[in-house]
């Protein structure tokens, strides 16, 4: 932890002697009420009250056509080691370069943030404090309204001489392919293709590739207060278990400005499931969401950031709609109710006389949120939920669908 802070102030120092370096901070404390977040509660559990501060320090250096990039992050619950105790909990969080082939082409090596589209399939995943990253190397296009990026990674948890065996959770190889072109100034495409590999459990000699493929389209239209957005993948190859994909996923939205300040939103997500009666069906029908976006879709309470794990496979749809209000620049709130069900078909593991299948219906949830902008540099948040689950929740998640769940959360965010 010393030699990290070190390094800061040595930075620090660094990045004020150049003209064209950048040193900011962020620091974003969040307190939270928990009492059903993430799980449904029992007649045994209580209320947890929680305080979880992130804190990043980034640097930016530029010269000729060069640029860098570094951040630090502490990422902690409050309280959790005593002050006194000197335990790493300080990583590095960004570390990438870019350099400037052609005025329209560039190569970017390093440990960056991914953020494609609505980061749906690959996203920065800001809500979680410690974020995502990943070790890639891209190539990046740029010409007039078309984009693409090219990205590789190939992952290891050792120097070594020769092939053996990855033990993290996690991709052995990722590679993918982005294109976005705008149309024109009301309409956005993109296409993306992702090939992630996983190694069977402790045999380095098996890769599991699978592929995830689809596009989406964006509209919006200020003069007539309209906007929309449809997006569609299909999965397939195999899954970190070595079984055969056959997976889809979709989207649509659309919104409306009612008045400049208040516009209200439609909208349907849908995730294939497997069916647990047919019996004859060996594939894995159950999309997986890859390493996309767990808060900003599909409730704030976070029951389904994992779509094929937090669902045991039965696939989701999110049939939800959202009114926002914005007073004016500093102030804005939203309400949004969501109404979630299975796509699938599992099998009711607590009827031990028949074989009967859950009811599809898992519950609805209301998101109300409040967002101030305090002054340039500082933001706090403010959110409550509720949870209203079924008894098939409670069969694939446990914990008692009857118990109220409920959650609040008050975040200040700091950026300078």
């Amino acid at each position: 932890m010393k030699k990290i802070c070190l390094v800061i102030i040595v930075m620090f120092f660094i990045t004020n002697s150049f003209a064209q370096s950048k040193f900011n901070c962020e620091i974003r404390p969040r307190f939270e009420y928990r009492n059903g977040y993430k799980s449904l509660r029992d007649s045994l559990t209580k209320p947890a009250y929680i305080t979880s501060q992130r804190s990043r320090v980034k640097f930016s250096f530029e010269k000729d056509n060069i640029s860098t990039f570094i951040s630090i992050q502490d990422a902690r619950i409050w309280g959790e080691v005593k002050s006194k105790d000197d335990i790493a909990s300080t990583l590095l969080y960004e570390a990438w370069a870019e350099i400037k082939l052609k005025q329209s082409m560039a190569i970017k090596v390093g440990r960056q943030e991914l953020k494609y589209d609505d980061e749906r399939l690959l996203s920065i995943n800001n809500w979680n404090n410690v974020g995502a990253t990943h070790d890639v190397a891209m190539i990046k296009y740029k010409k007039s309204d078309f984009q693409a990026h090219l990205g590789l990674a190939y992952n290891n948890d050792i120097d070594k001489s020769f092939e053996s065996n990855y033990p993290v959770k996690y991709y052995k190889s990722l590679s993918y392919l982005w294109l976005s072109y705008k149309l024109n100034k009301n309409l956005k495409t993109s296409v993306i293709s992702i090939a992630d590999g996983n190694q069977k459990d402790k045999n380095e000699k098996i890769l599991y590739v699978r592929s995830t493929s689809g596009g989406n389209i964006n509209y919006k239209n200020d003069t007539i207060g309209l906007y929309a957005d449809l997006s569609g993948y299909y999965q397939a190859g195999k899954d970190i278990k070595g079984n055969d994909v056959n997976a889809y996923f979709f989207s649509a939205k659309a919104g409306y400005y009612l008045t400049k300040n208040v516009d209200v939103f439609v909208a349907t997500d849908y995730f294939s499931g497997n069916d647990e009666t047919n019996t004859e069906n060996k594939k894995n029908n159950a999309f997986s969401n890859l390493y996309g976006i767990g808060h900003r879709f599909l409730g704030f309470m976070d029951y389904f950031t994992e779509i094929d794990k937090n669902t045991s496979g039965g696939g989701l749809s999110d049939y939800y709609c959202q009114l926002n209000y914005k007073l004016n620049s500093n102030f804005s709130t939203s309400l949004a109710y969501h109404n979630f069900q299975l796509t699938g078909k599992l099998i009711d593991k607590t009827d031990t006389v028949n074989v009967t299948t859950l009811n599809k219906q898992l519950g609805s949830e209301i998101d109300f949120s409040i967002n101030y902008k305090i002054n340039e540099n500082a933001n706090v948040q403010f959110g409550y939920s509720t949870f209203f689950a079924t008894k098939s929740l409670s069969v694939i998640k446990g914990g008692d669908f009857e118990k109220y769940a409920n959650w609040g959360w008050i975040m200040l965010t700091i950026k300078l």
